[in-house]
């Protein structure tokens, strides 16, 4: 059966780089298994865990990523 869904947060910035596009969906995935394996089963705080995978990890350190949220608080 098909359902209603909506993009609530996505990255850009990417500029086709295909290697950084996996690498950042990589790292993304597992820090939102890491948080559903704690508990956390909030869609709006797993989606603001790109914002640190962009600001913290090297992946964001030469790249224009950026994290757009289509929700508010």
């Amino acid at each position: 059966m098909l359902r209603p869904y909506s993009q609530f947060a996505y990255v850009c910035g990417f500029d086709d780089n295909r290697t950084l596009r996996r690498s950042f969906e990589q790292q993304w995935k597992e820090r939102r298994d890491d948080e559903i394996q704690r508990g956390v089963n909030c869609f709006k705080q797993i989606a603001r865990l790109a914002s640190d995978i962009i600001c913290h990890a090297q992946i964001g350190h030469d790249t224009n990523l950026r994290l757009v949220l289509n929700f508010d608080d």
